[in-house]
């Protein structure tokens, strides 16, 4: 499952297929059997990044969409609660979008994921906004964690919007789904500084 088409967020797709001998089209590569998952082609960016993403999915693509639930073994489910800045319901007779959703961020468009697994559930919604914007006057930036926190209930584990950006994880967010535990994907010493303090400082204070 890709969450969106930012470059750190698709940009390792050929090196994880490629396996340990680093080359594309070899014994040891590892192709999804079921294919990838993404949200589709709506307003996709003209970066190299994401051509070669999409050239390298090819027909193994598939696209979700806000209230579809993808079923793997073992009891596993993944509800897509939000896509393209959209929850269940809220596309055109069409599937088109509306103009509300047409000048989006990036960021905006991210898959959100709640996956269960008997009483455990994960919440994952790539670089979903939250009550700041930080994005350039180009594009709209809503805050998309308060209008899915209702739906995504309380879970057992949080991986944090933007990589515990401060424009993300919101106190009134973290209230809303009261997570037991969260996860952080950040590089070491990141030039952006994630995580920034403040959301550490949220997520400490909503466990005292």
């Amino acid at each position: 499952v890709l969450s969106h088409y930012d470059a750190d967020h698709i940009g390792g797709i050929s090196a994880l297929l490629a396996g340990s001998d680093t080359r594309i089209n070899t014994l040891d590569d590892l192709w999804p059997s079921e294919g990838f998952v993404d949200r589709g082609d709506i307003e996709t960016p003209e970066t190299m990044t994401y051509k070669q993403y999409a050239e390298l999915a090819k027909e193994k693509r598939k696209s979700l969409q806000a209230g579809e639930t993808i079923v793997l073994s073992d009891g596993v489910e993944l509800d897509c609660l939000i896509a393209n800045g959209l929850l269940a319901g809220e596309t055109s007779d069409d599937g088109e979008v509306s103009d509300e959703t047409s000048t989006l961020s990036e960021n905006a468009r991210s898959l959100g994921l709640r996956i269960r697994y008997g009483n455990f559930t994960y919440w994952t919604g790539g670089d979903l906004p939250g009550d700041r914007d930080e994005e350039s006057e180009n594009t709209i930036t809503p805050n998309l964690e308060a209008r899915v926190a209702p739906q995504i209930g309380n879970i057992s584990l949080l991986h944090l919007h933007h990589h515990g950006s401060a424009s993300s994880t919101s106190e009134d967010f973290l209230d809303a789904i009261a997570p037991k535990a969260a996860l952080i994907s950040a590089g070491d010493q990141n030039d952006y500084e994630h995580p920034v303090l403040s959301v550490v400082n949220r997520l400490y204070r909503d466990w005292e």
